[in-house]
């Protein structure tokens, strides 16, 4: 076990590593203080645990549990802030002090100065000469009867005996992968915030290339701003996938399990860059051909990562236009069919691993749905209550934008780029929710179906209002019945009174399950399509 003078030696020396996921400072003074004193009178303060990490041969201890108390200790030991912190916590703004009379710790204040009970607890231990400069105060001390000299000195010997202090250090095992690091750190730390796995990642990538966190926020604020927000996690797959053919997190510092060396920092920032042009390429595509917003953030699944191994395989002349084109189709119809909803991990691994084994779109196809299934959409996909998060509600907003659909009533186009960015359209009732709720015979769940949703713009739906589907579809119907259709809402009149809704819904969801498979066959190309349509 090393002394606590040992451990502060290492962590100044960088041979603890304190990962960046723990940067935070929580700890009040009152903690500092039972810290302390726990440490004078001798009781257990805590295993610190450990995680070895070797970099480029050199050994490293990440520390996953005892951020706190080392910081801790060496603020108060070293006297001075600790290189891990970028500031002084405020806790430390005032110095501890120890009263040698009570054998109590508590801050100091300008009322303890000129009191000789109290001594400054760093002075103690960064003061070279401090026992013979402290002895006249011992001896005043003394001299008033309350304490003996002998005592003092023993109790500064005592409280400078602190250093000494054995420490259990527990380390984790080194082969441990990323996933049970995460869950030994949340067992740990269960009050604490939660650590995700993207954290401990980056710290441990942090050991041979320090700026990556900073190079990866910055790249994610970027794209942020663009109106796309791409979870860490997934940004670090698919830096494993282009630096090691492989989504596994080993690929970016070596495992035992991993043939391959451990690449280096130039190898870490080259692939980093080729990832960065391939989801700048891959987010251009998607912005195009879904019409994405920019405005409202979308939000990418990991599923996108094997979207982003195409786009830098392409760029590196391993995959052709017709395979990427047709990526971003197969990336539609995998959300979908929900693909991402469990073993993301394994099923990432397969669609990159059959890319990396010369596979294109017709043949990830096979990795979609159930077995000799068709992956077409249905009616029925549309006659359910979808949430705006949902694959088929955001494929819906998507036709709008791309399929030529016209705001009702103006008939002005509907496009991403007629619009603006600045410009949102809302999900619309064409059967309002206020009158379909005083119509007899309609069902709760039927009101929300995604067949009674159109998109048009703010405006136009506060001026429809809960009008009555007859009056105002009518209306419309005189001005321009293509307005209409364009919005794939059907044009028999019959079908816009309160007993003609069910056939309203089933109408109407079979022209939006006919117009996406349309905008999918768009998307995947002929050949991918007919292998996604005939299983």
């Amino acid at each position: 076990m090393p002394s606590i003078a040992e451990l502060l030696f290492d962590a100044e020396k960088g041979q603890i590593h304190i990962p960046d996921f723990q940067r935070p400072w929580v700890w009040n003074r009152d903690k500092v203080r039972k810290l302390f004193t726990s440490l004078y009178r001798r009781y257990p303060v805590g295993a610190m645990v450990f995680w070895p990490n070797r970099t480029n041969g050199d050994q490293r201890h990440s520390l996953i549990d005892g951020r706190q108390r080392l910081t801790a200790l060496y603020h108060v030991i070293q006297g001075r802030r600790a290189p891990w912190m970028r500031e002084t916590p405020n806790e430390f703004a005032q110095p501890l002090g120890f009263n040698v009379v009570d054998e109590e710790f508590a801050y100091l204040s300008d009322r303890f100065a000129a009191d000789e009970r109290w001594v400054n607890v760093s002075d103690a231990f960064v003061v070279a000469d401090f026992v013979e400069r402290f002895d006249s105060a011992a001896a005043s001390l003394a001299s008033g009867g309350r304490v003996s000299h002998a005592a003092v000195v023993q109790r500064i010997a005592r409280l400078q005996a602190i250093k000494e202090t054995r420490i259990n250090k527990e380390m984790l095992p080194e082969n441990l992968d990323i996933e049970r690091a995460v869950e030994v750190f949340e067992i740990l730390n269960r009050a604490g915030t939660p650590v995700r796995e993207a954290d401990l990642v980056v710290a441990r990538l942090s050991l041979v290339w320090p700026e990556v966190r900073e190079s990866l926020e910055k790249t994610m604020g970027r794209w942020e701003d663009s109106g796309f927000r791409v979870p860490a996690e997934a940004v670090l797959r698919c830096l494993a996938a282009v630096v090691a053919d492989t989504v596994d997190y080993g690929g970016l510092y070596g495992t035992k399990g991993n043939r391959r060396p451990s690449p280096t920092a130039k190898q870490l920032v080259a692939g980093f860059d080729q990832l960065v042009a391939a989801t700048d390429d891959v987010l251009t595509k998607l912005r195009g051909r879904l019409g994405l917003s920019q405005v409202k953030p979308t939000v990418l699944n990991r599923g996108y990562v094997p979207v982003v191994y195409a786009a830098q395989r392409h760029a590196a002349g391993n995959l052709d236009q017709v395979d990427l084109d047709a990526m971003i189709g197969w990336w539609q119809l995998s959300n979908l069919h929900n693909h991402w909803s469990s073993d993301v991990r394994n099923r990432l691994e397969y669609a990159v691993t059959a890319l990396r084994d010369g596979a294109g779109a017709v043949q990830l196809i096979e990795l979609l749905g159930k077995p000799g299934r068709s992956l077409m959409l249905t009616p029925v996909d549309f006659l359910t209550k979808r949430k705006p998060s949902s694959a088929e509600y955001r494929l819906l907003l998507t036709m709008t934008k791309r399929c030529g659909a016209m705001d009702l009533p103006s008939g002005e186009s509907l496009s991403f780029d007629h619009i603006g960015e600045h410009v949102e359209l809302e999900a619309h009732h064409i059967f309002p929710t206020a009158y379909l709720k005083k119509q007899s015979g309609v069902r709760e769940e039927e009101i929300d179906q995604l067949a009674n949703i159109a998109f048009i713009t703010k405006k136009k739906n506060l001026k429809i209002g809960s009008k009555s589907p007859a009056d105002y579809l009518g209306e419309l119907a005189d001005q321009n019945l293509e307005n209409l259709r364009s919005q794939w809402i059907p044009t028999d009149p019959a079908l816009w009174r309160p007993n003609g809704y069910s056939k309203f819904l089933e109408q109407r969801s079979r022209l939006l399950a006919e117009q996406a498979n349309d905008f999918l066959r768009g998307l995947l190309g002929d050949e991918a399509w007919e292998a996604a349509k005939n299983r």
